[in-house]
């Protein structure tokens, strides 16, 4: 838990107070944490099984079961959209998912990338080569320490 509470303390700006959708939220323990700071927050999985687990509720949180490629949510309903320890999940609907997260994303939203695992790490340092994210959004930011990598894209506007 330190972990996560250490990325959302760096990467503050783009939490405190927003709109947040996460997205192959697996457990939500980045949901549950990131909840304390900000708006609100939505977290959605292929499956909610693993998020049940904990039986965690707040007024401003909510979980729903959802394919990332194909989101049952309104266009420009979101500040930020964070993928938390999950590029690998996605797999080869990337390029998809992508396309979904900027639509839900707000005008100049943000899209934080976010990986603690040396497989979202590997996966993380090829998103900058990807055409289709060059197209949609920019890259604004990049932070690689010893506890995390991230990589934050801008929607263009």
């Amino acid at each position: 838990m330190k972990r996560i509470e250490r990325v959302i303390n760096d990467l503050r700006n783009y939490f405190s107070d927003k709109k947040i959708l996460e997205v192959a939220c697996g457990d939500a323990d980045f949901a549950r944490i990131v909840s304390k700071h900000a708006q609100y927050v939505l977290g959605i999985d292929i499956s909610l099984e693993r998020a049940a687990r904990h039986g965690f509720s707040a007024d401003n949180i909510e979980f729903q079961e959802m394919d990332a490629a194909q989101m049952s949510i309104e266009s420009e309903t979101f500040d930020t959209v964070v993928i938390y320890n999950a590029i690998g999940h996605l797999g080869d609907n990337l390029e998809e998912c992508f396309s979904e997260m900027i639509r839900v994303l707000k005008n100049r939203g943000h899209i934080v990338f976010i990986a603690t695992w040396s497989m979202d790490k590997r996966l993380l340092s090829k998103l900058n080569q990807k055409d289709f994210l060059c197209t949609k959004a920019r890259h604004i930011a990049k932070i690689k320490n010893r506890t995390y990598w991230a990589s934050v894209w801008q929607k263009k506007g």
